[in-house]
Protein backbone atom coordinates (compact mmCIF):
# COMPACT_ATOMS: atom_id res chain seq x y z
CA UNK A 1 0.00 0.00 0.00
CA UNK A 2 2.74 2.44 1.07
CA UNK A 3 4.94 1.97 -2.07
CA UNK A 4 1.65 1.95 -4.61
CA UNK A 5 1.02 5.78 -2.72
CA UNK A 6 4.64 6.64 -3.47
CA UNK A 7 3.45 5.61 -6.94
CA UNK A 8 0.25 8.05 -6.98
CA UNK A 9 1.95 10.87 -5.38
CA UNK A 10 5.30 10.60 -7.70
CA UNK A 11 2.58 10.48 -10.43
CA UNK A 12 0.23 12.96 -9.31
CA UNK A 13 2.89 15.69 -8.49
CA UNK A 14 4.51 15.31 -11.78
CA UNK A 15 0.88 16.23 -13.50
CA UNK A 16 0.22 18.93 -11.72
CA UNK A 17 3.41 19.99 -12.62
CA UNK A 18 3.01 19.43 -16.16
CA UNK A 19 -0.47 20.90 -15.67
CA UNK A 20 0.30 24.05 -14.00
CA UNK A 21 4.16 24.77 -15.94
CA UNK A 22 3.58 23.45 -19.53
CA UNK A 23 -0.35 23.91 -19.99
CA UNK A 24 -1.12 26.91 -17.29
CA UNK A 25 -4.14 24.87 -16.10
CA UNK A 26 -4.38 25.33 -12.41
CA UNK A 27 -6.32 22.65 -10.85
CA UNK A 28 -7.30 23.87 -7.40
CA UNK A 29 -10.84 24.32 -8.27
CA UNK A 30 -13.13 20.98 -6.95
CA UNK A 31 -13.82 20.03 -10.32
CA UNK A 32 -10.18 20.33 -11.76
CA UNK A 33 -8.97 19.13 -9.06
CA UNK A 34 -11.26 15.58 -8.64
CA UNK A 35 -10.50 15.05 -12.72
CA UNK A 36 -6.40 15.69 -12.10
CA UNK A 37 -6.66 13.10 -9.06
CA UNK A 38 -8.60 10.61 -10.41
CA UNK A 39 -6.95 11.06 -14.54
CA UNK A 40 -3.69 10.51 -12.40
CA UNK A 41 -5.36 6.24 -10.95
CA UNK A 42 -6.32 6.37 -14.95
CA UNK A 43 -2.92 6.92 -16.40
CA UNK A 44 -1.17 5.30 -13.45
CA UNK A 45 -2.87 2.17 -14.63
CA UNK A 46 -1.12 2.19 -17.77
CA UNK A 47 2.17 3.70 -16.10
CA UNK A 48 2.37 1.20 -13.33
CA UNK A 49 2.17 -1.91 -15.99
CA UNK A 50 4.37 -0.40 -18.05
CA UNK A 51 7.04 -0.41 -15.66
CA UNK A 52 6.13 -3.66 -14.34
CA UNK A 53 6.98 -5.37 -18.12
CA UNK A 54 9.92 -3.67 -18.20
CA UNK A 55 11.68 -3.06 -15.05
CA UNK A 56 9.57 -5.90 -12.72
CA UNK A 57 9.16 -2.61 -10.12
CA UNK A 58 7.68 0.98 -9.99
CA UNK A 59 9.66 3.51 -8.93
CA UNK A 60 7.12 3.15 -5.12
CA UNK A 61 8.44 -0.54 -5.03
CA UNK A 62 11.67 0.31 -6.23
CA UNK A 63 12.01 2.89 -3.28
CA UNK A 64 10.48 0.05 -0.18
CA UNK A 65 12.98 -2.73 -2.20
CA UNK A 66 9.78 -4.48 -3.85
CA UNK A 67 9.44 -5.92 -7.69
CA UNK A 68 6.71 -8.06 -8.97
CA UNK A 69 7.21 -10.80 -11.38
CA UNK A 70 5.87 -14.12 -12.76
CA UNK A 71 5.70 -17.39 -11.03
CA UNK A 72 8.29 -18.68 -13.78
CA UNK A 73 10.97 -15.80 -13.51
CA UNK A 74 9.96 -13.34 -15.95
CA UNK A 75 8.56 -9.88 -15.79
CA UNK A 76 4.71 -9.70 -16.31
CA UNK A 77 3.51 -9.35 -19.72
CA UNK A 78 2.07 -6.05 -20.20
CA UNK A 79 -1.49 -7.27 -20.39
CA UNK A 80 -1.01 -9.37 -16.81
CA UNK A 81 0.33 -6.02 -15.35
CA UNK A 82 -2.07 -4.00 -16.73
CA UNK A 83 -5.34 -6.24 -15.49
CA UNK A 84 -3.27 -6.82 -12.21
CA UNK A 85 -3.26 -2.88 -11.94
CA UNK A 86 -7.27 -3.29 -12.72
CA UNK A 87 -7.83 -5.45 -10.21
CA UNK A 88 -5.76 -3.74 -7.05
CA UNK A 89 -7.58 -0.43 -8.05
CA UNK A 90 -11.02 -2.05 -8.82
CA UNK A 91 -11.12 -5.01 -5.74
CA UNK A 92 -8.02 -3.60 -3.77
CA UNK A 93 -8.47 0.12 -3.39
CA UNK A 94 -12.56 0.29 -4.62
CA UNK A 95 -11.45 2.88 -7.36
CA UNK A 96 -10.72 5.38 -4.39
CA UNK A 97 -14.67 6.36 -3.49
CA UNK A 98 -14.85 7.26 0.08
CA UNK A 99 -16.12 4.82 2.98
CA UNK A 100 -16.03 2.37 -0.47
CA UNK A 101 -12.57 2.26 -1.12
CA UNK A 102 -12.10 1.78 2.74
CA UNK A 103 -14.34 -1.34 2.78
CA UNK A 104 -12.26 -3.06 0.18
CA UNK A 105 -8.84 -2.22 1.50
CA UNK A 106 -10.15 -4.00 4.54
CA UNK A 107 -11.28 -6.72 3.05
CA UNK A 108 -8.01 -7.14 0.94
CA UNK A 109 -6.50 -7.18 4.29
CA UNK A 110 -8.48 -9.47 5.50
CA UNK A 111 -8.28 -11.98 2.46
CA UNK A 112 -4.50 -11.74 2.72
CA UNK A 113 -4.50 -12.31 6.29
CA UNK A 114 -6.58 -15.34 5.81
CA UNK A 115 -5.48 -16.91 2.25
CA UNK A 116 -1.91 -15.46 2.29
CA UNK A 117 -2.56 -13.83 -0.99
CA UNK A 118 -5.65 -11.24 -2.56
CA UNK A 119 -6.94 -11.62 -5.89
CA UNK A 120 -4.28 -10.32 -7.97
CA UNK A 121 -1.75 -12.48 -6.56
CA UNK A 122 -2.35 -15.22 -9.07
CA UNK A 123 0.64 -16.30 -10.97
CA UNK A 124 2.39 -12.90 -9.72
CA UNK A 125 5.45 -13.84 -7.15
CA UNK A 126 6.99 -10.67 -5.23
CA UNK A 127 10.83 -10.11 -4.58
CA UNK A 128 11.66 -8.04 -1.48
CA UNK A 129 15.30 -6.86 -0.97
CA UNK A 130 15.91 -5.77 2.58
CA UNK A 131 17.33 -2.26 3.79
CA UNK A 132 20.52 -1.85 5.00
CA UNK A 133 20.51 0.19 7.59
CA UNK A 134 24.43 1.06 7.71
CA UNK A 135 24.88 -0.19 11.03
CA UNK A 136 28.72 -1.29 12.25
CA UNK A 137 28.83 -5.30 11.73
CA UNK A 138 29.01 -7.24 14.92
CA UNK A 139 32.45 -7.51 16.70
CA UNK A 140 34.15 -10.43 15.18
CA UNK A 141 32.30 -11.00 12.08
CA UNK A 142 34.37 -10.08 8.77
CA UNK A 143 33.32 -7.88 6.21
CA UNK A 144 33.74 -7.63 3.31
CA UNK A 145 33.95 -4.67 0.15
CA UNK A 146 32.71 -4.92 -3.22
Amino acid sequence: YVARMLDYNLLHTLILIILISLIRIRPFGKLLSFIASYGTYAVMLFVNALFLSKFRTTPGKWLMGLAAESENGVPLSFEEAFYRELAVLHFGMGWNIPVWGLICLIRSYRTYCREGQTDWDDGVEYLYKPWKTGKPPHPGSSRTSC
